[in-house]
């Protein structure tokens, strides 16, 4: 009796595997990742954002964008990650210190989207047909 119940319960994951009504869906996000390339990282690149960031870190003034606070060079002591944390930090500086109030509103209405989609995915990770939990999506 048990095993009958399995095999309907595989037989419908399958079906629900092998849907075609998912194609479409998932041809058009997978054809948004070029655009989102482009706009997250060729345009900063073209318009010369990332090489002034590079330059402020690389060759100073080490200070801030728009302050006379020092920038911090050395978070851990990991070239490669220290590296990276300082260009990340002169990007977002500007939004999060207040200086500019629009980037400021900006970043708590994208900080108050993110607590909704985390409790999106913890509630679909307790399906019962998620097996490996919120790592399923």
């Amino acid at each position: 009796m048990e095993v009958s119940k399995l095999e309907e319960k595989a037989a419908s994951s399958q079906a629900k595997a092998k849907d075609p009504s998912l194609l479409i869906p998932v041809t058009l996000l997978f054809s948004l990742i070029p655009l989102g390339i482009f706009s997250m990282h060729i345009l900063m690149h073209r318009n010369g954002y990332y090489d002034s960031m590079v330059h402020l870190r690389d060759f100073g003034p080490h200070l801030l964008p728009g302050t006379k606070d020092p920038l911090v060079r050395k978070y851990i002591g990991n070239g490669f990650l220290d590296y990276w944390l300082t260009v990340l930090v002169c990007f977002f500086a500007n939004a999060v210190d207040g200086s500019e109030p629009e980037l400021s509103v900006l970043c708590t209405v994208f900080a108050g989207n993110m607590g909704p989609c985390l409790v999106l995915v913890y509630v679909e990770s307790l399906r019962n047909e998620r097996k490996w939990g919120a790592l399923w999506l």
